[in-house]
């Protein structure tokens, strides 16, 4: 406790973020620290609350329609101040300013477009036929009865894809562009004018704006952005006042502005420095210009269409409006305002760069680092510096109001509508019988976790710092919305446009979007004076340019798809298209929306908790009409003793292994100080692959299908042998501590390294912890009354705890532990299930014979065990598991597992020398033996004994429920609330049903050990590549205390998004999950694969061959995935629709074929590009694995070895810490002492030791012997089950 209640005081120390600035970091002593303006500011935020607060009473917030859109109550003047509000964010006074100083007025085009197309959306006259575009969408919309703009495309095209798939990029366009530029451009003003730490301010920020977010609902940011709109606009006006009166009035300002050029200039082009000769004006060269005309006039529209009159955040305040004309009333009043911004923000930034030409237009890469901390120009300080040095007190303050206004309203608008977004688009369909009550909260819940991921993006937002955000932002825009504008304009305008043609077309589009944008993010948008190397073909066409040509693009394939295939019938277009709106006919919904239960809200009284709790349906105790067989529940006293005993012990040895072992440097923490033993080894990376997901996937699939998904576990023998004796000695040579770092020290580059840890990452959260935890709360939902969402959570917290605090020491010595209990738990189940039904042979006659009662009309095939069901090897064609995908297509899958991912790979690097290593891969491949006896089979043995049984209906009537082997959807969905199939509750039912009490409480033990374990595992892999691979690219300076710091942070973020996707995992309970996660594999992990066997054995291969390679194989399995997902994998009784084409080919053979032509791609493009010499490949593969050549590193490794690094923190031991500060050390691992500092000669012999991979020679045939022989068994097994 004492740790946590001082870590995040701690955590800002260590990063370097000291609560109040030092005043060497004060770039201004006008600083704002005076009674006057101080005072300013408290009353801005009293008067806001007070607005807020008044809102909140004013207005109903206990239904759907009174807390998303108002009530639809607002008139003209809070609608149009809002519209205001919600676009002039924080970014807008920074970045047009900057922009303004470094470039001149062009920029303010971008604003008074917006006001033509604004005033367009609601002109009712005929004068602006050009921008009839706009003025048609709010009356369609206000027809169609929508909330949403992904729910007009679901209406309008019917479908739920297009309508989840603009909600989902939406909420991402929120978070990381709209979101970060506001709390970037806020911090830089809050930088200059206040000595309090930005993060500390933007923490404050967030959680006040979300405070009457989360309780005011649409009316309180309504009006509060209305006294924001009005703050804004009288603090500008007196700034500009100010400002004018500096420089002499317009004609001066003019004169003056292109005059002004920095004094300290060096060896850099002119052009970089002197204002542009068409700084006054609008319009620019179509050619030569910075902001060319056509791309002003038709790009920047087709991007100010999407805004205005698509996107959420706008929309949503129109369609709170009582009627039509106070639509538009609002819609003028915001162009209007929109004319201001010209004045109020590009012509001051103008004039600070005339005043402070040497600061604001800095062009040298080191003084610009030493004014704004930044190498790339600070003209986005423009604005700021304008307000600290300029303005007196009291009106400094005011002008800091107006800055906290723009930012706040423009959060406030984002958090309220992404809320929106994902309650009605995403939530909905997740709680298909969510009450209305329900929603709210879920809602407001969405807000909060908004607030979490804002307050989590602080750093990445604090290094875009470059000057070049907003000009980022921009870009997103033209690469993203073009095609979302195209798709709503015909689907308004052409009733012949059809779902098809909208889904593809947007995909399309949206993937020549992408193209471009990846380009960039890769090469870099450069500058005048440090340009950026990406190819003219791709990056030459000016983005407004681009944007022009993806929206006409995108408009040829909407309609060419739409015409290729069947039109919508016009009785499900009434008044939701230009030529149907004045319809009368009644419209009939391509799809019926869900019907939202209206009781209990009127009350929205709540008893902490435990209402918020049963508000979802999540009481904390099930009920008895829940509990599937209340014999079988966990609930005595020798059960929940053995449960309580096993979580003593776990944590007993987690505490014992932090104080055993040396947690205070990276290597310790992350590699538990390549002191590892066999045994330990061999046993964590068994518990590592052993989650809750195989005792319930494989004996799910096992009851369902046989013995052939066993092969799964028995392939990995023998490529964990080759992990053991091929790949990890090339690693450990390396001298690398994770994977995307030997890419980057074989190939060069941060590319590679950075995709393959991104790529990493998303798999662990979305494929491996989803899984377990879906599994996991299978068995604890039919064992234990306590609810599965509290249950998780706990477990979830407990197994963070050991793993943030004492690293994979402590996850290896708890994976030992828990892999005893695992197999001991599971022989004992294993045991009593072959007794029950009379040995192996007995199993064969009754397993052929175990099929439902009810099977109505369902084909035999469907719920007929397979007459192969007890044989590895199936028929290359017809078999569900093909012998020729099960020996090449599953090794391809499990090389990539378990030679090259962080999970497994992370365990052998921590061992003590190469013997330990082959012997923990040995010992692991003995216990792979184990899987199909104590998993496989009781998944079998529980279709035998619990195919059906008979229940009586409420009329008394006799009939058959069937349970694992049910078939009929209706009878599945009451036994296991899914329709597809209930083989995942073979094992949970297996143990609850057949153990006696205790021993049932020790298989619990078993499921949450093999669960915790896997978590384990993932949650210390993940903080390893996201500290060494991603957080040392953003802090290149960090010191190794925070670097273990962040990794310990980055498990905390993890656990947030693992407890967040809880309610994605129980709607996934349709049986498929383990499947999903399957394809994932096949389809992601082929390339990956091919890249690291090519890097290890093939020297020829180079950068450019791997990453692309890498690219085209990843597009071929996205496609294949997509698809899937798409049409779905459907089952026996519902097939899936997917085309044959795509979707014919089985997933391991096309793992094969994926893998094929990856390592052609790779060897294509190396052999026609320049190769990698010897003198950077010194034992970095397999030809050179003994060379004693020093090795040249392609590009220098991230960490920051400094003077001090073997150090944790100098401060630290110049005086004896207090009492707190000893108990968090010690806890936190920070309490070693600093070690010696080694000399060159010293430091050498240690590099040698950690690289050293020889073998004392008796040990070496030791584990050779013991190699051969499991390989014998390993032959033996597939020969007699084969």
């Amino acid at each position: 406790a004492l740790c946590w209640t001082t870590a995040a005081k701690m955590s800002w120390e260590y990063f370097g973020f000291s609560l109040v600035r030092s005043a060497t970091n004060t770039t201004s002593k006008n600083a704002i620290n005076n009674p006057a303006d101080i005072s300013v500011i408290v009353i801005y935020f009293l008067v806001v609350l007070a607005v807020g607060i008044w809102a909140m009473v004013r207005t109903n917030r206990s239904t759907v329609g009174g807390f998303f859109l108002a009530g639809r109550s607002m008139v003209w003047w809070p609608i149009g101040a809002s519209l205001f509000a919600s676009n002039i964010g924080s970014g807008h006074f920074v970045g047009l300013a900057g922009t303004g100083a470094a470039a001149g007025i062009a920029i303010g085009g971008f604003e008074w477009n917006a006001s033509r197309n604004l005033m367009s959306c609601i002109n009712s006259t005929a004068l602006v036929v050009v921008l009839i575009l706009g003025w048609l969408f709010v009356p369609i919309y206000i027809k169609a009865g929508v909330v949403t703009m992904p729910e007009y495309l679901k209406k309008r095209f019917g479908g739920q894809r297009i309508r989840i798939y603009l909600s989902v990029l939406s909420l991402f366009l929120y978070i990381f562009t709209k979101i970060s530029a506001d709390m970037f451009s806020g911090a830089i003003f809050i930088t200059q004018a206040l000595d309090l730490n930005i993060y500390v301010a933007v923490v404050l920020l967030l959680l006040i704006t979300a405070l009457y977010t989360v309780t005011g609902g649409l009316a309180a940011v309504i009006y509060t952005d209305t006294l924001q709109t009005i703050i804004m606009v009288v603090g500008s006006f007196i700034l500009m006042g100010f400002a004018f009166d500096k420089v002499g009035g317009y004609e001066n300002f003019q004169d003056r502005y292109m005059t002004a050029i920095p004094s300290d200039v060096r060896n850099v082009s002119a052009k970089c420095y002197t204002p542009r000769a068409d700084s006054f004006h609008i319009f620019r060269d179509a050619v030569s210009g910075d902001l060319p005309w056509p791309g002003l006039t038709f790009g920047l529209t087709i991007q100010a269409a999407w805004y205005w009159c698509t996107d959420q955040v706008i929309v949503q305040r129109c369609l709170s409006a009582k009627n039509m004309s106070h639509v538009k009333g609002g819609c003028i009043l915001c162009g209007y305002l929109k004319l201001l911004p010209m004045f109020l923000m590009v012509f001051p930034g103008m004039i600070s760069r005339v005043l402070y030409p040497d600061e604001v237009a800095c062009v040298v890469p080191e003084v610009c680092k030493e004014v704004c901390d930044t190498e790339v120009g600070c003209t986005n300080i423009a604005y700021p510096k304008l307000v600290v040095d300029l303005m007196p007190n009291g009106l400094r303050g005011l002008m800091l109001s107006v800055m906290l206004a723009s930012l706040m309203s423009s959060l406030t608008s984002i958090f309220n509508s992404a809320s929106t977004l994902f309650t009605m688009d995403i939530y909905a369909k997740i709680r298909s019988k969510a009450s209305e009550k329900e929603l709210m909260i879920a809602g407001r819940l969405f807000i909060l976790v908004l607030i979490g991921v804002s307050i989590a993006w602080i750093p990445i937002v604090q290094t875009a710092q470059s000057g070049q955000l907003f000009d980022y932002i921009q870009s997103i825009t033209s690469y993203l919305a073009p095609p979302i504008a195209a798709v709503f304009t015909l689907g308004i305008f052409c009733k012949r446009v059809n779902e098809q043609g909208a889904f593809y077309g947007m995909l399309i589009g949206l993937a020549i979007g992408l193209s471009r944008m990846i380009s960039e993010f890769v090469y870099g948008t450069g500058s005048c004076v440090q340009p950026s190397n990406c190819p003219t073909i791709i990056c030459g066409v000016h983005y407004l340019y681009f944007g022009i040509i993806l929206f006409v693009v995108s408009c040829i394939l909407v309609l060419g798809i739409s015409l290729m295939t069947k039109p919508i019938d016009e009785k499900h277009l009434y008044r939701l298209c230009w030529s149907l709106r004045n319809s009368k006919e009644e419209r009939i919904d391509l799809e019926p929306e869900r019907e939202i239960e209206e009781k209990d809200t009127g009350s929205m009284d709540m008893d902490g908790a435990k209402m918020t709790w049963n508000n979802f349906d999540f009481s904390l105790v099930r009920s008895a009409s829940n509990t599937t067989n209340k014999n079988s529940v966990i609930n005595n006293p020798a059960d929940i003793s053995v449960i309580v005993a096993y979580f003593v012990v776990v944590l007993a040895v987690g505490i014992w292994a932090m104080m055993r072992t040396n947690r205070s440097t990276v290597g310790g923490f992350f590699l538990a100080g390549r002191s590892m033993v066999w045994w330990p080894i061999g046993a964590s990376l068994f518990a590592s692959n052993i989650g809750s997901g195989h005792f319930v996937g494989l004996a799910g699939t096992g009851a369902a299908a046989g013995i052939a998904t066993g092969e799964f576990e028995w392939n990995a023998l023998v490529v964990v042998l080759i992990l053991g004796w091929i790949f990890v000695p090339i690693y450990i040579k390396a001298g690398v501590v994770t994977m995307p770092e030997y890419l980057k020290k074989r190939f060069g580059g941060q590319r590679i390294r950075i995709y393959l840890s991104v790529l990493s990452l998303f798999l662990y959260v979305f494929t491996k912890i989803s899984a377990d935890m879906f599994s996991g709360a299978i068995f604890i939902k039919l064992a234990v009354d306590l609810n599965i969402y509290v249950a998780v959570v706990l477990l979830l917290l407990i197994t963070a705890l050991y793993t943030v605090t004492g690293g994979l020491a402590a996850v290896i010595y708890t994976d030992t532990l828990q892999t005893i209990i695992m197999v001991v738990g599971s022989l004992i189940l294993m045991g009593f299930a072959f007794d029950k039904i009379g040995g192996y042979e007995n199993l064969q006659d009754l397993y052929m014979t175990a099929i439902p009662s009810d099977v109505r009309n369902v084909s035999a095939e469907c719920y007929t065990p397979r007459a192969d069901s007890f044989h590895i090897f199936r028929d290359a064609v017809t078999g569900d598991l093909p012998w020729p995908g099960l020996t090449i297509g599953l090794t391809i899958q499990a090389a990539w597992y378990w030679c090259s991912d962080q999970v497994i790979v992370q365990r052998c690097l921590s061992a003590k020398n190469m013997s330990h290593v082959k012997a923990g891969c040995i010992l692991c491949g003995y216990l792979k033996l184990l899987p199909m006896f104590i998993i496989v089979f009781p998944g079998m043995i529980s279709r035998v004994l619990y195919p059906g049984l008979l229940a009586h209906t409420c009329l008394g009537i006799c009939v058959s429920v069937d349970e694992v082997a049910c078939v009929v959807p209706e009878v599945c969905k009451e036994v296991c609330d899914t329709e597809v199939g209930c083989t995942n509750i073979a094992y949970p039912k297996l143990v609850l049903d057949l153990m006696p009490n205790g021993l049932r409480g020790l298989m619990l033990s078993v499921m949450l050990a093999s669960l915790m374990s896997s978590l384990t595992s993932i949650f210390n892999s993940s903080s390893t590549l996201f500290t060494m691979d991603i957080y040392v690219k953003i802090r290149p300076r960090a010191s190794e205390k925070e670097l273990m710091i962040a990794g310990r942070l980055f498990i905390l973020v993890l656990i947030g998004v693992s407890i967040a996707w809880i309610p994605i995992v129980q709607t996934a309970q349709s049986g498929q999950l383990y499947d999903y996660t399957q394809s994932i594999t096949s389809y992601l992990a082929p390339p990956i694969a091919a890249v690291f066997a090519l890097a290890i054995f093939c020297k020829r291969v180079n950068e450019k061959g791997a990453f692309y390679g890498m690219l085209i194989g990843l597009a071929m399995g996205l496609t294949r995935m997509i698809t899937e997902f798409v049409y779905g994998t459907g089952s026996c009784v519902q097939p899936s629709n997917c085309p044959t084409i795509i979707c014919g080919v089985h997933y391991l053979y096309f793992g094969i074929i994926l893998c094929l032509v990856t390592c052609t791609s790779v060897l294509g493009i190396s052999l026609m590009t320049k190769p990698i010499e010897d003198k950077h490949l010194h034992r970095l593969c397999w030809s050179l694995r003994n060379s004693k050549e020093e090795r040249i590193d392609l590009e220098a490794d991230d960490i920051n070895e400094k003077e001090d690094s073997s150090s944790l923190d100098e401060d630290d031991v110049k005086a004896e810490p207090r009492c707190w500060k000893k108990a968090y050390n010690w806890f936190c691992g920070f309490d070693q002492k600093k070690a010696p500092k080694l000399s060159e000669e010293e430091e050498a012999e240690l590099k040698k030791q950690l690289t050293d991979t020889s073998e004392r020679p008796l040990w070496r045939n030791v584990v050779n012997a013991n190699a051969i022989v499991l390989l014998t068994i390993c032959v033996f097994f597939h020969g007699y089950f084969g």
